[in-house]
């Protein structure tokens, strides 16, 4: 008996998801539980609609990651940072600086999150990142960090 579930079970299927159940089961114990309906005709029609539309979106923001990963690519950010004589940072650059810069000098709006740093950068110098963009794409960018003279102590 194909049934549409309205909750995730556990070795059965995902919440809107028709899979196919034994009479029994379905009768006893999902539509009891309000945990699934029977899937006719015209639901199936339109999960298979949803999923359409779901699967157009998915490939939508891949193919938005895809451009975004040839516009990142290779760019460049510039991160001020307060530091001493010697090249050391008085703290560390965030990666919320970090996708501030790409937000200013960039024009390009990247989730902090996202943002992979290999290790912390407490110095001046030049450091690739990686930004995660969406599933398995991944662009490599470098950042510049330069010790910010308009916060030197005196």
């Amino acid at each position: 008996m194909k049934v549409y579930l309205l909750k995730d079970l556990p070795g059965t299927g995902k919440k809107g998801q028709i899979v196919d159940v034994a009479e029994g089961y379905a009768r006893n114990y999902l539509f009891k539980n309000n945990l699934a309906v029977v899937a006719d005709d015209k639901l199936i029609e339109d999960v298979k609609k949803r999923e359409e539309r779901q699967q157009k979106k998915e490939e939508d923001r891949y193919r938005n990651a895809q451009n975004l990963k040839a516009e990142l690519e290779g760019k460049l950010v510039t991160v001020k940072a307060p530091g001493g004589e010697s090249g050391k940072l008085y703290g560390s650059v965030t990666t919320r600086q970090i996708a501030e810069a790409f937000r200013k000098q960039l024009g390009l709006d990247v989730d902090s999150k996202e943002i992979n740093m290999p290790e912390t950068i407490k110095s001046v110098g030049t450091y690739e990142i990686s930004i995660h963009l969406f599933k398995d794409i991944w662009a490599t960018v470098k950042v510049r960090v330069e010790k910010d003279s308009d916060k030197e102590s005196k």
